[in-house]
């Protein structure tokens, strides 16, 4: 079955698609008519393909990708000026290879790569205040 959620206005503001119990297929949030939050994917309650979400403003929010429930290649994701927040790497559902995030002014916060599950390079900062700020 579906769950439908409406505005006010009767435009849907949320569907989500359910079999047994479980989500399945394709689920949308929206902020107002024709201005979309989210994408997502489904099968038997696990989350697969591509997922997606915007700002309000129209702007990219987040892009992830899942085989089986689990995150799996690139993890992206965005401030709400466009300006990357991180960039992260998976594999099965662990961060593998090279990790990136920054502060919303575009400084580099953290920039390290994983092999084998141990970290190596600039893991992030523990200062007082944001470099570069």
């Amino acid at each position: 079955g579906h769950v439908i959620r409406l505005f006010t206005t009767g435009d849907t503001a949320v569907i989500m698609s359910y079999r047994n119990g479980l989500q399945e297929g394709i689920s949308k949030k929206w902020y107002s008519p024709n201005v979309i939050q989210e994408t997502r994917y489904y099968s038997s309650g696990k989350k697969v393909g591509t997922h997606t979400g915007y700002w309000e403003n129209g702007n990219p929010k987040f892009e992830y990708h899942f085989e089986e429930g689990e995150h799996e290649d690139v993890l992206k994701e965005w401030y709400q000026n466009g300006q990357s927040y991180r960039i992260f790497h998976y594999r099965k559902g662990y961060e593998e290879g090279s990790q990136k995030m920054w502060w919303e002014n575009g400084v580099i916060r953290a920039n390290y790569v994983v092999k084998n599950g141990r970290r190596y390079g600039l893991i992030g900062l523990k200062l007082c205040m944001n470099p570069g700020m």
